[in-house]
């Protein structure tokens, strides 16, 4: 008789917040067989971008069970979130009974359910993000987790490198293929703002977007357009999302005097953000080397895809694994503001250009970036 393989899922990062891990978890629940999927999701209240409306109709549509620890605290019980989180965990693990459990991070609320489930004699495995090498937990105690997992999945060979250097078992590591599922409210038809219409009237749209991080190089891009007098009257930079870089970024243009030239939307929703992308004619994410660059290759740059936009990303953070040097964009030296210029000119300037390397994005994204080929690896693995 065929195994039953009954999954659950812990982790912070689930729909209906934004973000392509949330979108990654989400993607391989829905997938799962019907009945042998459940979730808990780890993330205190005040850390939500939705609100808990938004959450309960989000959970109450989709076909398997949810549990947030969020709303597993009552107003009036000073209950700490790591004993919620055991607490629902054990219940879970006696009614649910799961035969393998997949954590999206190691958190200090999460890491102290391992012995439990040990002494349950259930496997565990971890899927690694960047912040799990670096995170406030410590090295020592992070490595010391990090064995106690089966397997250890990573979503690009560069995470995989960056987990075998920072003492992971190389039989522990399991490579799945990069995988996205769509963010909801994509398919809708959103006007956007009549200022960023008049904006981006008689230019081509360059458009980055994702949370707002150094490595990006999103400043660098701006300071290219500063550099390059004759690219402002040619295209207008968009750059979607918010996160730490965001104030920096804003100050920047400021002091460029090159608001007219770059929009920044800070928090954006997704219909918003899908409208956005249908209007652009280039994906852009230059990329800077530093050395805390562990993330792994960017949701936004499959996203981009998906709608048949060519990327012109920097050679860091796994990007040259989704985008096709030459067919479906270009991949570039990070930091080489002349060399970012040169391609942004190469492709605004030819449309025959700019359409070929969409198509081949597009058909890429089709054959290579959806979510279920990472759910049927983890599926074999486990």
């Amino acid at each position: 008789m065929k195994k039953v393989k009954k999954l659950l899922l812990i982790t912070d990062f689930f729909r209906p917040e934004p973000g392509g891990l949330e979108g990654f978890f989400t993607g391989i629940a829905r997938r799962w067989p019907k009945d042998h999927c459940e979730v808990i999701i780890s993330s205190k209240e005040k850390n939500y971008l939705t609100s808990p409306d938004i959450r309960r109709r989000f959970d109450e549509n989709e076909k398997y069970p949810i549990k947030r620890i969020s709303g597993e605290i009552h107003p009036s019980i000073f209950s700490s979130q790591r004993s919620v989180f055991r607490n629902l965990l054990q219940n879970r693990l006696q009614e649910f009974k799961p035969t393998h459990i997949i954590f999206g991070q190691i958190t200090r609320e999460t890491s102290g359910a391992f012995k439990d489930i040990k002494d349950l004699n259930i496997d565990f495995s971890l899927l690694l993000n960047g912040s799990d090498i670096k995170n406030r937990l410590g090295i020592i105690n992070r490595l010391f987790l990090m064995k106690k997992f089966r397997y250890i999945f990573v979503p690009s060979r560069h995470l995989g490198r960056a987990a075998r250097n920072a003492g992971i078992p190389d039989e522990k590591i399991i490579y799945l293929p990069p995988g996205m599922e769509m963010r909801i409210g994509f398919n809708k038809k959103t006007e956007l703002p009549a200022e960023l219409l008049r904006r981006t009237k008689n230019k081509k749209l360059v458009i980055g977007a994702g949370s707002l991080l150094p490595r990006k190089g999103y400043d660098l891009a701006i300071t290219m357009l500063k550099r390059h007098p004759d690219l402002q009257n040619k295209i207008h930079l968009l750059l979607c999302g918010s996160g730490p870089e965001f104030h920096y970024l804003q100050e920047k243009i400021r002091l460029l005097d090159m608001e007219k030239h770059v929009t920044l939307t800070g928090f954006i929703r997704d219909e918003h953000f899908a409208a956005c992308m249908r209007l652009a004619d280039l994906y852009i994410q230059p990329g800077c080397e530093r050395d805390d660059d562990i993330g792994g290759p960017e949701i936004a740059i499959m996203e981009a895809a998906q709608f048949g936009l060519p990327a012109l990303v920097g050679d860091v953070g796994g990007q040259s694994e989704v985008v096709k040097d030459g067919v479906s964009g270009f991949v570039l030296k990070p930091g080489d503001i002349d060399d970012l210029a040169d391609k942004i000119r190469e492709c605004i300037n030819s449309d025959s250009l700019r359409n070929k390397l969409g198509r081949n994005a597009k058909i890429l994204a089709r054959k290579e970036f959806g979510i279920g080929g990472a759910c049927r690896t983890i599926y074999k693995m486990i």
